[in-house]
């Protein structure tokens, strides 16, 4: 066994895989002209490819793959860097395999992908990044852990005020920046909702947890009939209790205010904002850029006020800021700043 060999033979499984050729570690194509040791060595390698073994234990919240030699890894109050044994070629060929395990287009052409991933018997959110639009580095993984259940409602802020707003059927929006936990809260919320509600959720990527069978779930995708902004038309025929968007974005969000007010009660959605004021503005903001009426932004913002009742704005998985919607005149929004008024008390 030589450096000769062992390169040969890794090109050519790294050839067959470039054509979409995937096969297991125990059905590796070996000649016959390959013997024992470098059988075996060869199998150990890709082994470790084929399995995205390149990290022990992948328990922390969100792992950045800048670069083999150069690992983010980020949790609620820390982060941290690390590297691992690998070449980034080594690195790129198990981004190619995870794609090809998950019968997912990733090139040039679509150079940046988000699915649900499954390593070690763990659930993550993947993104990835092609190298081909990276003119300084390679390509890009993250890594975001999901969890399979809901966290208790006390970890993000006083649990009977949280009961409380899904109790009463109140219109809720969760904001914050990427990773703050707007989904979790959003998740558990929901574990505090009646059972015999007809929770309609919608979303582009699954990630909201059902907490009962009461439930009928959209996932949205680009195609025309199928957009969050198709299934919010769609909402007030399915006849839910209580509506679930997964995040605010685009086009979707005319609907969105559309169908609370026409009378929907108990609506959740999240979206990013740098504060829990700006979450209004910023919704405002997008409902001129896409919708379809022209409408003056003072006009938007009594729509937007007069349907949500609270935000909660998130920051490290804890709910910093609360504010109670009061309305809005002209340019100006009115609210109340509860977890002051809270604190006080």
């Amino acid at each position: 066994m030589n450096f000769e060999q062992i390169e040969n033979l890794k090109n050519q499984l790294k050839a067959k895989i470039a054509k979409g050729i995937l096969f297991p570690p125990t059905a590796i194509p070996f000649g016959s002209e390959v013997n024992g040791d470098l059988k075996d060595y060869i199998t150990r390698w890709y082994t470790r490819m084929y399995d995205f073994d390149f990290v022990e234990h992948l328990q922390v919240e969100e792992h950045i793959f800048h670069s083999p030699e150069n690992i983010q890894v980020n949790s609620a109050d820390s982060r941290s860097f690390d590297g691992i044994d690998s070449t980034q070629e080594d690195f790129q060929l198990a981004l190619d395999i995870i794609c090809l395990k998950n019968s997912i287009t990733w090139n040039k052409a679509s150079p940046f992908i988000s699915f649900d991933l499954i390593i070690k018997s763990k659930s993550y959110r993947a993104s990835l990044l092609h190298h081909t639009i990276c003119k300084e580095h390679g390509s890009k993984l993250f890594l975001r852990s999901q969890s399979p259940k809901a966290y208790e409602l006390d970890s993000f802020y006083d649990p009977s005020f949280l009961r409380e707003l899904i109790s009463s059927r109140k219109n809720v929006l969760i904001c914050g920046a990427t990773g703050s936990g707007k989904t979790s809260l959003l998740n558990s919320m929901l574990e505090a909702s009646s059972a015999n509600d007809h929770l309609l959720i919608l979303e582009d990527t699954y990630e909201i947890l059902s907490p009962h069978s009461n439930t009928t779930r959209l996932l949205a995708t680009d195609e025309d009939g199928k957009t969050l902004k198709d299934y919010m038309s769609y909402a007030m025929r399915v006849s839910p209790d209580r509506i679930v968007l997964g995040e605010l974005r685009s086009n979707e969000v005319e609907s969105f205010l559309l169908a609370m007010n026409s009378g929907n009660k108990g609506v959740l959605s999240t979206i990013h904002a740098n504060s829990a004021a700006d979450a209004i503005s910023r919704i405002a903001l997008l409902t001129r850029l896409y919708g379809q009426n022209a409408l003056d932004y003072s006009l938007v913002l009594k729509l937007v006020a007069t349907n949500i009742d609270y935000v909660l704005f998130m920051r490290n998985k804890k709910v910093v800021e609360v504010i109670e919607i009061f309305g809005s005149e002209g340019d100006q929004l009115f609210y109340e700043c509860l977890d002051k008024k809270m604190a006080a008390s």
